[in-house]
């Protein structure tokens, strides 16, 4: 392990950014480390229903089995890390569950049945909810109208607080892009997903959503 700021630091963690993110509120520098390697038992351990939980988990990673994140990490790291956001916000198990799910739809031959069959119709339509807002492009001239769409296909609030949880890791993992990608993913940060954390109360994720876009 090394240190950092007189922390240890893991010897099985890397950070997802080359450069320390500067916290405007407290305007001092952190970071935030990504585990390259999964680790259940600190997913499973922190959730009420462990069975149907590791059955996503397994559930997801079978189905995401040799598929690639663009920095060549495994895929379902993400999903993964996206649950484990999840949880460190008190987020229940179905939401947690549609974590670990939320991109099978869009990119495996899952269908929301076969969710719904496995995991109940809640963690379901959790996850079609989500396919489809990020089907809506982000760039609109009139974002409030934008926003006002993505929140009335989010009849459940737990589509949002998911939503957040899956761009905020998306951006924690942009550094491998060149700058203009990087600017081309983080341009809807500032008009469309911090508003939506700040009326959700979501403050911390805001503010990191924003550091993290600029």
């Amino acid at each position: 392990s090394s240190a950092l700021f007189g922390q240890r630091i893991p010897a099985d963690v890397s950070f997802c950014r080359e450069r320390p993110v500067l916290n405007k509120i407290h305007a001092v520098p952190f970071f935030y480390v990504c585990h390259k390697k999964l680790e259940p038992e600190k997913l499973l351990g922190m959730v009420s229903d462990r069975s149907a939980v590791e059955k996503a988990f397994e559930y997801a990673k079978r189905f995401h089995a040799g598929q690639k994140r663009r920095d060549g990490s495994p895929f379902i790291l993400h999903p993964y890390r996206a649950a484990l956001e999840l949880i460190s916000w008190g987020m229940d198990d179905t939401t947690v569950i549609a974590g670990l799910l939320h991109d099978l739809i869009e990119d495996t031959e899952v269908s929301k049945d076969d969710i719904a069959g496995n995991f109940g119709p809640e963690a379901a339509e959790i996850v079609e909810a989500l396919t489809k807002i990020k089907e809506i492009p982000d760039v609109s001239k009139d974002v409030e109208n934008l926003r006002m769409l993505i929140m009335a296909m989010s009849r459940d609030i737990r589509v949002i607080i998911l939503r957040l949880a899956d761009k905020l890791d998306n951006t924690r993992t942009v550094g491998f892009l060149d700058e203009a990608a990087r600017r081309r993913f983080s341009s809807s940060i500032p008009d469309i997903s911090a508003p939506l954390a700040h009326r959700r109360g979501m403050n911390v994720v805001k503010t990191e959503l924003e550091d993290r876009a600029f």
